[in-house]
């Protein structure tokens, strides 16, 4: 079913402008949001009594209030004593199994307009195999076309390349990238099949992840993730990687065993390498990793929620969320089970406070490298255990502001900054003409307190309005899908 142009939950709407100079011709726009303050997240600011004009899926202009005459034909939203700012870009998710049900409107629904899909596709013994891109293809394109509701799909990786890890004997073998000559293949072949970034993850081997830089490069091909374990932060900024995701990496790479550890000599238990990496950090060793990335434009995805459910695993209220009425009984019983076998790892008092200790030594390190230079945008691993789609951005929000940035960083940081990366800031990330019609209307100034970017008036997507009680509605629907979804049945 074709979505309606715009969507009103509520009867807040009026019509006309005063303050009209005499004469004017009337300005065709399909929606107004009139005498709002604007959220300018590049400057930091509130930019007071603003009528934003909107057109189709674009902001055509951003006026003092009264200074435009609308077309009688227009939808006019009275902002008054709210504030709009872009919709939040998350840049780093997993969609799930059916993100038109459960996904997309979880993201929509908590002001998420934009995402970059971390894992688009798995690796298929037919290498001309692309299934799981060409499905996201498909929602990418309904969602720009409004007939599917949800979050821009910004950018779609490859399957993780991951060493031999998921990759079978029927599979081409250039897959594992075991030699620079493989990850060069793997490189093109990501090429051409139409991936928009190559997913790196921990196990690719050294030899092939530099060829699969080097190819990559050649092609223009962005590649991102995790760090691989064999080199260090620097030798992967250096060699292109366009964006590191969890902040755990300056853990890694800024203590003492950094280098025993790259070349699998580091024997001590998790436990021991966690506490090492906090209780022996080197400052003067992350300077120079901050000072590689500040210098090339590495970009650090900290997802900081995702170590937080490290540390709180065996918390019974964290895993007891509420939240959880929007999530699949059999991703329950998924997301139990990793909390349950994070515990298990080592659950004596020690073992728990190491996990805590390095949630919270990577927040202190974020707020650093950020300091440094290096540039921050907001992911969350969307889908990840006790990751709610959507509502983690606001999470995440939280977490760096918790981490020493202020509000107003922390919301460039889950706007501009992720436009900034994608290198596509004339279409998204602020509130200015020109740019997608992609907004949040909140009913109190996130600026003052971080808090409020969850209270959420309205979203406006791709030029259409969902009022609160159409968003509860989306949630609402959610739960009822989440409900009728039965566990996996066992093996």
């Amino acid at each position: 079913m074709r979505l309606s142009r715009l969507f009103v939950g509520i009867p807040a709407l009026l019509t006309g402008c005063a303050g009209v100079p005499h004469g004017s011709p009337a300005i065709d726009v399909d929606l107004a949001i009139t005498h709002v303050a604007v959220i300018d997240v590049e400057r930091g600011r509130v930019v007071e009594n603003r009528d934003v004009l909107i057109k189709g899926d674009r902001i055509v202009d951003v006026v003092r209030s009264g200074h435009a005459r609308l077309a009688s034909t227009a939808l006019v939203v009275d902002g008054t004593r709210r504030f709009l700012m872009p919709g939040l870009l998350d840049m780093h998710v997993h969609l799930g199994d059916d993100p038109t049900h459960l996904t997309f409107p979880l993201f929509l629904a908590h002001g998420v307009t934009g995402v970059r899909v971390m894992s688009a596709d798995r690796p298929s013994a037919n290498p001309l195999e692309t299934r799981g891109l060409d499905r996201h293809r498909d929602w990418q394109a309904r969602i720009a076309a409004g007939t599917l509701a949800g979050p821009r799909l910004l950018a779609l990786a490859s399957w993780p390349v991951n060493g031999t890890s998921g990759i079978t004997a029927s599979m081409p073998a250039f897959y594992n990238a075991r030699t620079r000559a493989e990850g060069q293949q793997l490189a093109r072949y990501f090429k051409e099949r139409g991936f928009d970034l190559i997913k790196i993850y921990n196990n690719i081997p050294r030899e092939g992840y530099l060829g699969l830089a080097e190819e990559a490069r050649a092609l223009h091909l962005p590649f991102a993730g995790h760090e691989p374990a064999s080199l260090s932060a620097v030798e992967i900024s250096n060699a292109g990687q366009r964006s590191i995701e969890h902040s755990r990496i300056f853990l890694f790479n800024c203590f003492p065993g950094a280098d025993s550890l790259r070349k699998g000599l580091l024997h001590v238990s998790g436990t021991v390498r966690r506490r090492r990496m906090v209780d022996e950090y080197d400052p003067k060793a992350c300077a120079n990793v901050f000072r590689t990335f500040a210098r090339n434009g590495t970009y650090i995805t900290p997802t900081h929620v995702t170590r937080r459910m490290d540390a709180l695993a065996d918390d019974s209220a964290y895993r007891h969320d509420a939240r959880l009425k929007y999530i699949p009984l059999g991703q329950q019983a998924d997301w139990f089970a990793d909390a349950d076998n994070m515990v298990a790892s080592d659950p004596s008092d020690a073992g728990r406070a190491s996990y805590m200790d390095f949630y919270r030594k990577g927040l202190a390190l974020t707020n650093e490298a950020y300091r440094a230079g290096v540039p921050v945008m907001l992911g969350t691993d969307a889908s990840d255990t006790y990751v709610f789609p959507g509502s983690s951005a606001h999470d995440e929000l939280a977490e760096l502001v918790k981490a020493g940035l202020s509000p107003a960083e922390a919301l460039r940081a889950a706007t501009l900054s992720g436009a900034t990366y994608l290198s596509r800031t004339a279409d998204l990330g602020t509130v200015q003409a020109g740019r997608y019609a992609d907004l949040v209307l909140l009913d109190a100034n996130p600026l003052v307190d971080i808090a409020n970017s969850r209270r959420i008036h309205a979203v406006v997507m791709n030029g259409r309005l969902f009022q609160r009680a159409a968003l509860d509605s989306m949630l609402t629907a959610v739960e009822n899908v989440a409900r009728e979804r039965l566990p996996k049945a066992p093996g």
